[in-house]
């Protein structure tokens, strides 16, 4: 779901993003799709490095995507 339709839409703000955050069922995105896929990836992040929850506050965003 990364590959297909959120690392495209990563520039995105606002409205924009409500389908990606909130899900669409016409077009097949899962209800909450983008908390979950945050959640996911915050896990992922901390399960790969050695970084503390008060390190990984401080972190900015694009040192998720690397």
């Amino acid at each position: 779901m990364w590959e297909e339709a959120f690392k495209q839409q990563i520039k995105f703000k606002g409205e924009q993003t409500d389908l990606y955050m909130f899900g669409d069922e016409e077009q097949e995105i899962p209800l909450w799709a983008g908390y979950s896929l945050g959640h996911y990836l915050v896990k992922w992040y901390l399960d790969n490095n050695d970084n503390s929850i008060k390190q990984l506050l401080l972190l900015s965003s694009e040192a998720f995507l690397d």
